[in-house]
């Protein structure tokens, strides 16, 4: 027969297991909730992306900006505040950013999600603002679009690895031969002759 003492040691044992199960199944959970979550996130940080306003400020931005930045007008604008309608533009392509790189902050996003999808244009587009971001924080907050440029400091350092390591974890295809330029037809009729 079964003595109190040994059932009360086999139940707390079960009781053991049992919540050691529960813990489990419960981290299991969150992980599941947390990859939910940033899906979800991640989602709607692409819905955005492909916003209108969204695509012409980053165009603007990474293909125009430079050029503008040589002119005086437009960098006395970028000095105005309230920021005119001219200079505006470039807003929403940096608060984009600077909303990325606070989800990537807070959690909310992976860096490793960010990273592997947007890293080379979280740091074009940096590269391009640079120089309008240091006039915009010269006239108002020193530290604006801080979290962007953390951002974009990680995405260089986050490239730079990835080019030296080749990405041990990606299976790569076998090298792909340079692509020959073909000569149009009329240069190589004058250069057979």
């Amino acid at each position: 027969m079964v003595s109190v003492e040994s059932l009360a040691a086999i139940s707390t044992i079960v009781s053991c297991v049992i919540v050691v199960v529960g813990a489990f199944a419960a981290l299991r959970q969150l992980r599941h909730l947390r990859a939910s979550n940033e899906a979800s996130a991640l989602q709607n940080m692409i819905i955005r992306w492909e916003h209108p306003d969204v695509r012409d400020s980053m165009r603007f931005v990474r293909e125009e900006l430079p050029n503008k930045m040589r002119d005086p007008a437009f960098i006395e604008a970028l000095w105005q505040t309230p920021i005119p309608p001219e200079v505006r533009v470039i807003i929403t392509a940096l608060n984009y950013w600077e909303s990325v790189a606070t989800f990537v902050l807070t959690g909310a996003l992976s860096e490793e999600s960010v990273m592997l999808g947007y890293s080379w244009l979280a740091v074009d587009t940096w590269s391009a603002a640079a120089p309008a971001i240091a006039v915009l924080r010269g006239t108002r907050d020193p530290l604006l679009y801080e979290n962007f440029e953390h951002l974009a400091a990680y995405a260089t350092r986050h490239l730079d690895k990835r080019h030296r390591t080749r990405s041990k974890r990606l299976l790569r295809m076998p090298s792909l031969a340079k692509p020959e330029r073909p000569v149009p037809p009329a240069c190589s009729e004058s250069t057979s002759s």
